[in-house]
């Protein structure tokens, strides 16, 4: 019988041997290759301490509050598995303007654009292997060099120790292709008090510096929110803009 085989299941055939190799190669955790040579201060593969240890705690609904709280109010991205929830209290939330984008890239133009017609930081989230698709924008738009715009970019850390083959190489140098870029980053605490200050330090770094600042999130961070979805809606039926017509309505338009 002809079938596609899954990544995943590709992956889980790979012998004990194969799947050694992969994390020597492609994490910190080897002594040689890429994860070694691009991430010279990463930490060790086993985290100690309940602000190391990702445990599904940190409740996203109080970091969205408390970004528009400080004056955030617009977030645009691409959804990412790891930062599931709080992609979600960002759609739940009825006090900001959310737009799903269709690349990265172009969620940090809107971002830019936002931020250039208001003096409001915006908020950006994605994958880190949507990173390459935001290169141009950050380095030829937002960069301090250029027109110095700033705004906080959360990015789910995929890759950042044994993983699917497609995010092995990209989780391992991750961080040594924010640093190229001319970009601050921080590891997002796994404990709320810390996490809440982690964030407005970030804020405030990218206010002085006029300048993107990357916030990465690891694997198992984020633990559900609170926030619901109004019943019987959906992010489609929802306002796509100021003007107030829905996701659904713009395709109806397309269609006809």
């Amino acid at each position: 019988e002809k079938r596609i085989t899954p990544v995943k299941e590709i992956f889980s055939m790979m012998n004990e041997g194969e799947m050694s190799i992969a994390e020597v190669k492609y994490t910190a955790k080897g002594d040689k290759g890429i994860g070694a040579g691009l991430l010279p201060h990463a930490k060790p593969a086993r985290y100690v301490g309940p602000d190391l240890t990702p445990s599904k705690r940190l409740d996203p609904d109080m970091i969205v509050d408390s970004l528009v709280d400080e004056g955030t109010t617009f977030f645009a991205g691409v959804p990412d598995s790891l930062l599931k929830s709080f992609n979600e209290s960002i759609s739940n939330s009825k006090k900001l303007t959310h737009v799903v984008a269709a690349n990265e890239g172009t969620a940090v133009s809107l971002a830019a654009g936002h931020y250039l017609a208001t003096s409001s930081l915006p908020v950006v989230y994605m994958q880190n292997s949507g990173i390459g698709n935001a290169v141009n924008p950050l380095l030829s738009l937002a960069h301090p060099d250029v027109y110095g715009i700033p705004m906080l970019i959360f990015v789910g850390w995929r890759g950042e120790f044994l993983d699917e083959p497609q995010h092995m190489v990209q989780g391992g140098c991750m961080q040594e292709m924010m640093t190229d870029m001319g970009f601050d980053s921080i590891e997002l605490p796994v404990s709320a008090e810390n996490a809440s200050e982690s964030i407005k330090e970030a804020r405030e770094l990218a206010l002085e510096k006029k300048s993107p600042v990357f916030i990465i999130v690891r694997k198992n961070t984020f633990g559900p929110g609170a926030k619901k979805a109004a019943p019987g809606s959906s992010a489609l039926e929802g306002p796509f803009s100021s003007t107030g017509m829905s996701r659904m309505a713009a395709i109806d338009v397309i269609d006809n």
